[in-house]
């Protein structure tokens, strides 16, 4: 969803994606070309038989660093109402926290921590457009490819390690009728403020191993060390 497509109208996008849906899609549309993309997408892939392969080790340090992140912003997240979902960098759904009707919704369809919500598990969301195109999204009712999940949005962002790699994505969900701008921006002041504390921790620690390397040096020397700096004074 665009920031020029506020305020959101439901209708028109579900017209659209039953043309779509019939082989008569219609020109112009009014729905994001990221989005069309994304359902071109998936109109044309396989169906995944299976999950992608998990690694607890990585999934519990990336959970370690952002919940204390979605702790912070659960008042507003609940008053929406909404929820927050932390997912792998292949999409599999970490955890979800939030208000406990909408959770219980989203649980009654099978999506709870486990599910994959890539585009060829889950068809267009906004934790699989993110994904894809490596940017914050927002994708809101008759924009989800599925027609089960017309009645939610979503906005979402994803976390980048210091290498410049997603190795996350953070997302709000609530219903299609209370998704607004300030989620959205929500998602992508947490998230690079989550990726920016990533790379001070890569920071520090490089630091403190050249620290140690020096202190290791100094001790196995039984001469003495001179040092000075760069402007010749020792």
């Amino acid at each position: 969803m665009r920031s020029t497509d506020y305020p959101y109208d439901h209708e028109r996008t579900a017209e659209v994606w039953r043309a779509f849906r019939a082989g008569e899609f219609l020109s112009p549309s009014p729905v994001d070309p990221l989005v069309v993309d994304s359902w071109r997408r998936c109109q044309t892939a396989a169906v995944a038989a299976s999950l992608p392969e998990r690694r607890s080790d990585t999934d519990a340090a990336l959970i370690s660093t952002v919940l204390p992140y979605l702790e912070d912003i659960a008042p507003h997240v609940l008053s929406i109402p909404g929820v927050m979902l932390i997912a792998a960098q292949d999409g599999v759904l970490l955890t979800m926290q939030g208000d406990c009707a909408l959770k219980a919704r989203l649980q009654s369809l099978g999506m709870d921590a486990g599910m994959c919500w890539a585009e060829p598990y889950l068809g267009t969301n906004a934790v699989s457009l993110s994904l894809v195109t490596a940017m914050p999204t927002q994708v809101v009712g008759a924009e989800h490819s599925l027609d089960r999940l017309h009645a939610f949005g979503g906005s979402a962002a994803p976390i980048y390690d210091d290498q410049g790699a997603i190795i996350g994505i953070i997302a709000i969900i609530a219903a299609a009728q209370h998704i607004d701008q300030t989620q959205l921006a929500l998602m992508m002041t947490t998230a690079q403020a989550i990726s920016a504390q990533l790379q001070s921790g890569l920071l520090l620690h490089q630091a403190n191993q050249r620290t140690r390397m020096l202190t290791s040096i100094l001790e196995s020397v039984t001469d003495g060390v001179i040092t000075w700096d760069t402007h010749g004074s020792i």
